[in-house]
């Protein structure tokens, strides 16, 4: 049975998907494109001539770039700057409680996804199939994934792999998929999984092949509810950028990923194809797997806490439930992702530039006021965050610029330095909990469990 896909694009009214039927029916019948056509994908990218900025612009004394925002509260917005932080212990108290180990059977320890509660921290841990190291088939090392307490002691729950309740149609090669980010909301944990498109084979960063999972912890439910090959039959398809993990509001999954341009493009003449794609805010509900909407087109990053949906348009515009709330207007300057805990977003804004020595900002926004409340500058030019109800935590992932990691608990006159870890720059942050990861000698990731206070 094929899934539906549906256009809602801006304010523009839902519209059932008949443009592509030529390209679909094409697919299922095997004629797709040769692997020469399907490598030559363009992905469009973003372009801040459309973003159509029209709320008032803000100059902010000490910030590097100009906010534009409908609230004149931007203006006194406070600043809190990377140089300025502090250590565990003067603001912010950090009581250890455990650490995670590396098994003597595994590749390596628990990779730390999201805090699900104080006691609980979703996470995946490599469970090799082979007595040796020399590995060509990616199924030989499978991620199982489980739950870390607070003593660090990973146990895993095989169902979460090997027990998902999958789409009609989504894999019929069988492929293996690696479970990749999650999120957390309530009795939610949502996470994304990628193939490599063939047997065999490990993932690469040329081609994405997607699937959305979701765990529900109350009725311990594990379900596939979206699909690359579902929607567009192209086990290689282009990459969209990095910009955080699945998310949901309880309601809807929120996800972005990189679309066909024709099955955005209501006014294509049917049966027209091109070799186009562009990065699009999809959204399923939580009730009808399978069922996936488009939300928004040029759509980088999106954070869905409960009661509404966030995301970045076109790099520049922070959108909520359809409608501009705050926007960068200064050219060098971009979006890259969000994170939303209660009623605060937090925007990552980094750099357009190669330039390492240029430290991006996160800016917080109060939704509850309308106001953009503090600015947060990072020690590196890449962020990535993590964020509760109290606080937000961030590094620089991957990236090679400065790997220090900080946390910011809400209402603190200063940001909380808590270590670096080159390579592996992502710390997590709960209500009451935090999870810092380390490198050892070994070059090992490990991670230290706290409670905050």
């Amino acid at each position: 049975m094929r899934s539906s896909l549906l256009i809602a694009v801006a304010a523009a009214p839902l519209l059932a998907l008949t443009a592509c039927t030529a390209v679909i029916e094409d697919a299922e019948t095997g004629d797709k494109q040769s692997e020469g056509a399907q490598s030559s994908a363009q992905l469009a990218p973003f372009s801040r001539d459309n973003a159509n900025i029209s709320l008032p612009v803000h100059d902010v004394n000490g910030l590097p770039f100009q906010i534009a925002a409908a609230s004149p509260a931007t203006e006194k917005m406070r600043l809190l700057l990377a140089k300025d932080a502090v250590d565990p212990g003067q603001i912010l108290t950090l009581k250890k409680t455990g650490k995670t180990v590396m098994p003597p059977d595994s590749m390596a320890g628990p990779s730390l996804r999201a805090i699900m509660s104080p006691d609980q921290i979703f996470a995946g841990q490599i469970m090799p199939k082979m007595d040796g190291r020399d590995f060509t088939d990616l199924s030989q090392i499978p991620t199982v994934l489980g739950v870390v307490d607070q003593s660090g002691e990973f146990v895993a729950d095989y169902r979460l792999t090997e027990e998902i309740s999958s789409l009609d149609g989504s894999n019929p090669e069988g492929l293996y998929f690696e479970p990749q980010d999650a999120s957390v909301n309530g009795d939610w944990v949502v996470w994304r999984e990628g193939s490599a498109g063939q047997q065999g084979a490990f993932p690469t960063m040329e081609f994405d092949d997607w699937r959305v999972v979701a765990w529900n912890r109350k009725t311990d439910s594990v379900k596939e509810y979206a699909s690359a090959f579902k929607i567009h039959q192209n086990r290689h398809a282009p990459r969209a950028p990095w910009s955080g993990p699945p998310t949901t509001d309880g309601t809807f999954i929120y996800f972005n990923a990189a679309v066909p341009a024709q099955l955005l493009d209501s006014k294509r003449p049917e049966g027209q194809e091109t070799q186009n794609w562009d990065v699009a805010l999809l959204k399923t509900p939580l009730a009808k797997p399978g069922d996936v909407e488009v939300v928004a087109k040029s759509v980088a990053s999106a954070a869905a806490p409960t009661g509404g949906v966030y995301w970045v348009e076109n790099g520049a515009q922070v959108i909520y439930e359809g409608n501009p709330i705050f926007a960068i207007p200064t050219e060098g300057w971009v979006i890259s992702s969000l994170a939303a805990g209660g009623s605060y977003l937090f925007a990552a804004v980094v750099p357009d530039t190669s330039d390492e020595s240029t430290a991006g900002w996160i800016i917080a926004w109060n939704n509850d006021t309308g106001v953009v409340e503090t600015g947060l500058e990072s020690a590196a030019q890449w962020i990535e965050m993590s964020a509760s109800s109290t606080a937000v935590a961030w590094g620089n992932g991957t990236a090679s610029s400065n790997p220090e990691m900080f946390i910011w608990k809400r209402g603190d006159d200063a940001i909380t330095a808590v270590g670096a870890a080159e390579g592996m720059s992502k710390p997590l942050v709960g209500t009451t909990t935090a999870a810092i990861p380390e490198i050892t000698s070994d070059g090992a990731v490990l991670w230290d469990i706290y409670t905050l206070k």
